[in-house]
């Protein structure tokens, strides 16, 4: 039997850049928008500023659920929330909390297009929505089969 999670993803724009982190597991690393997985009992909009506040000591503020998706590899499913958000400092340290937190950096808009930053489709969609975010959040579908 398969595990269910539930996961938050901030993506914090600033000055037309986009924080972004790269996570290495087993010798094999991906660039990902920030975030983790909700606890039990815990408000999305908590989780997701107890984890970038663990993972990159940065704080954030939750604005609005943007999107949805849902990853399914082998004997596992997530369903992400990805909220945009806002940091008033831009500065952050990678905490190693989570060691497989290797790097972090902001990248711009622009070159957010030439860069390999998982998931492909929210990677799309955040490039083609950056000048206008949606009010209402959209499920993107499943990604990662």
């Amino acid at each position: 039997m398969g595990i269910i999670r539930l996961r938050v993803v901030a993506l914090i724009i600033h000055n037309n850049s986009v924080l972004i982190v790269e996570h290495t597991i087993n010798n094999e690393s991906w660039w990902c928008f920030p975030g983790g997985h909700q606890e039990f009992g815990e408000k999305q909009t908590d989780a997701i500023m107890r984890e970038l506040k663990e993972e990159l000591n940065i704080q954030i503020f939750p604005i609005r659920l943007l999107y949805i998706a849902e990853f399914m590899p082998k004997n596992e499913q997530a369903t992400e929330f990805y909220w945009l958000c806002e940091c008033r400092n831009t500065e952050f340290e990678i905490t190693k909390c989570d060691k497989a937190v290797t790097n972090a950096r902001w990248v711009s808009l622009d070159d957010l297009q030439n860069l390999d930053v998982l998931p492909e489709m929210v990677r799309e969609k955040v490039i083609r929505d950056s000048n206008n975010f949606p009010i209402h959040s959209k499920y993107l579908g499943v990604h990662g089969e």
